[in-house]
């Protein structure tokens, strides 16, 4: 079963961030403390909280399996929010499908895709660039011309960057790359100052050497960025 975190602040220091794949292995109940163990694509990270609960693993737990406890949260309601109710929840949703605005930014070995349904610009150009081989992907009807959508500024822009804007080349200069390729991640963040936390701790924003940021607004007095 596929799931994904849902709770921003859940284990940033040990790379467990929102949005963040894994596949549900087991549940396990130690007295009155229920556990849920999932199995994340790189097992090298989230080893604090790995070896916190070390002491559980058994022939039924893998090493490699990565704890998650339940979120316990007090909420008030009512008009003078004098009651409190205590809501108990995993962290976790099921992400075996999703909307194309919750793939942004992932990378797929295999996609399911139906371009029947998408309604706005750039949707289709969004999903199909999430894929990392034609072979993986399976389409539920035929492509055709109408299924792209281009908004009419970004011809105006595109016209604009071939006509009198600027361009001004930068050359990167990159110390101690062991590797004959460069990695270049590219992110989708509206509100960049809000995920700071969240990027610094992704283990694969982390590895990348360029981090291409779209959609995103800088403020010219905006320091330490």
């Amino acid at each position: 079963m596929l799931v994904e975190l849902c709770d921003d602040n859940y284990a940033t220091f040990d790379g467990l961030v929102n949005g963040i794949d894994g596949i549900f292995k087991a549940s396990t109940t130690y007295g009155e403390k229920t556990i849920i163990w999932i199995m994340f694509q790189n097992f090298k990270i989230r080893t604090l909280i790995r070896e916190k609960y070390n002491h559980y693993c058994d022939n039924n737990i893998e090493s490699k399996w990565t704890p998650i406890e339940p979120i316990i949260k007090d909420i008030k309601v009512g008009k003078s929010q004098s009651f409190i109710i205590t809501k108990i929840q995993f962290p976790i949703q099921l992400t075996t499908s999703r909307t194309i605005y919750r793939y942004q930014g992932l990378s797929l070995n295999e996609l399911v895709f139906d371009p029947t349904n998408v309604q706005k610009h750039g949707l289709t150009y969004i999903t199909l660039s999430r894929i990392q081989t034609k072979e993986k992907l399976i389409l539920l009807a035929p492509f055709q011309h109408e299924f792209f959508y281009v908004d009419l500024r970004v011809h105006v822009e595109m016209n604009r960057l071939k006509t009198i804007a600027t361009w001004i080349p930068l050359i990167f200069q990159f110390k101690n790359l062991h590797n004959s390729h460069v990695i270049i991640q590219p992110l989708n963040t509206t509100f960049l100052r809000k995920h700071f936390e969240d990027i610094n701790h992704d283990h694969n924003l982390q590895m990348s050497h360029i981090l291409c940021f779209i959609k995103t607004k800088i403020h010219h007095a905006s320091t330490n960025v």
